[in-house]
């Protein structure tokens, strides 16, 4: 194949990645505003808001949602990355060698990670992180325990103890990838 074609459809590979990538940061956003619904709703259900009489064990199912929908956020968070990386490590040196340039082609790549305040922000992304996905959950069990009181029944330990795992591997994973992100290696936001 003529370098020209090859460079053609090395270009299209990458406006294809391009598009993946926008679309995977907008359905990763958008868990954000997901994981807010979800909760709000399972709250309004756990305080009996609209009429109906409180059930506390709803709460029990807020570390659930939240696990669920910041593991999806997380894996989306991975493949973007994952994007970035091979677009800077193998797509754009092979076009760079393909049409003789010496210096980097997509500069976007990279230049917008040399933000002084970067470092900031990622802690900020954190905080966020952890408050929408994990600190909600920790929340709602709390709620639980103090509205059911004294009256816990063993599976509600068993499921309860299950919901604080599931919040402490998914701080972990967040404090992983955004810490990562927090020194230079990541995340894309």
């Amino acid at each position: 194949m003529a370098d020209d074609a090859q460079v053609g459809v090395l270009l299209q590979e990458y406006g294809a990645l391009k598009s993946e990538q926008a679309q995977r940061i907008g359905f990763r956003d958008n868990m954000l505003y997901v994981t807010i619904g979800a909760v709000g709703g399972v709250v309004s259900v756990g305080l009996g808001i609209g009429g109906a009489g409180a059930l506390p064990e709803a709460f029990l199912l807020v570390p659930w949602v939240t696990a669920i929908l910041g593991w999806t956020y997380l894996a989306n968070d991975q493949k973007i990355t994952a994007i970035r990386k091979y677009v800077e490590g193998e797509l754009e040196p092979r076009i760079r060698a393909l049409v003789g340039a010496n210096e980097v082609l997509f500069r976007w790549e990279g230049y917008h990670r040399q933000d002084r305040r970067r470092r900031q922000r990622k802690w900020i992304q954190l905080l966020i992180d952890l408050s929408t996905f994990v600190f909600s959950g920790v929340a709602a069990l709390g709620a639980h325990f103090a509205m059911t009181g004294p009256r816990w029944h063993w599976s509600t330990f068993v499921l309860g103890g299950v919901d604080a795992v599931l919040l402490m591997v998914l701080a972990w994973q967040f404090n992983v990838s955004d810490l990562d992100a927090a020194q230079g290696g990541g995340v894309e936001r």
